[in-house]
């Protein structure tokens, strides 16, 4: 009796560290997505702003590294969530997620430090647009 028990027990732990790797294993795989889609929506939203307000090359790194920084700020996490990947990465997603952006207060202030004048009376005319 005290081996089938023995037993019972070693099988119960080894099936509950299986789910535990298999949690971790999923969380990993989890974040790394996660990370090559902000990568992605980063690259997406520096495409998009250099177009419209003709960055220079030192600008187009400045802002790519403000906007890797602000979609990986908590609160810009929980906004994205709602929208789910499906439709971040679809055709709609630049916009809704410039639109995210634009109404953030961190990335707007740091791009006050990044360009000049005439390329911000443009980002407030994006931003009059897009309400």
């Amino acid at each position: 009796m005290k081996k089938l028990l023995f037993v019972f027990f070693a099988l119960a732990t080894m099936q509950l560290s299986a789910q535990s790797l298999n949690q971790l294993k999923a969380t990993a795989a989890s974040s790394v997505d996660t990370s090559s889609m902000v990568n992605q929506l980063a690259a997406d939203q520096v495409k998009v702003l250099g177009k419209k307000l003709n960055l220079s090359e030192a600008q187009s790194k400045q802002v790519s590294d403000l906007v890797v920084q602000q979609l990986n700020s908590p609160k810009m996490q929980d906004m994205l969530a709602k929208y789910g990947p499906e439709k971040l990465m679809g055709s709609g997603g630049t916009s809704a997620v410039t639109g995210l952006l634009m109404k953030n207060g961190g990335f707007t202030n740091g791009m006050v430090d990044i360009l000049d004048e005439d390329q911000m009376g443009t980002m407030k005319s994006m931003y009059k647009k897009m309400q």
